[in-house]
């Protein structure tokens, strides 16, 4: 059995006052072709740093885990 699902819209950005939040979600591909990671680049290109000179990224899981599902050294967000 495979299923595949990239969790909609669990990954995004948001601007508050001088600071840019990215938040990612390291369940869904990491893979450099991605939806996460294009849109991760497109989002990063558009932070104006002189606007929002503060820029936080977050992710809801650690990056190190013995999942081997989810293995850190094969995806482009965490390599």
């Amino acid at each position: 059995f495979e299923s595949r699902y990239d969790f909609g819209g669990s990954f995004y950005g948001l601007r508050v006052g001088p600071v840019h939040f990215v938040a990612t979600n390291p369940y869904t591909s990491a893979a450099a072709d991605s939806a996460q990671i294009s849109w991760l680049r497109e989002e990063l290109a558009r932070v104006d740093r002189s606007e929002t000179p503060y820029l936080i990224a977050l992710t809801h899981a650690p990056w190190r885990h013995t999942s081997l599902t989810h293995q850190p050294a094969a995806e482009v967000a965490t390599a």
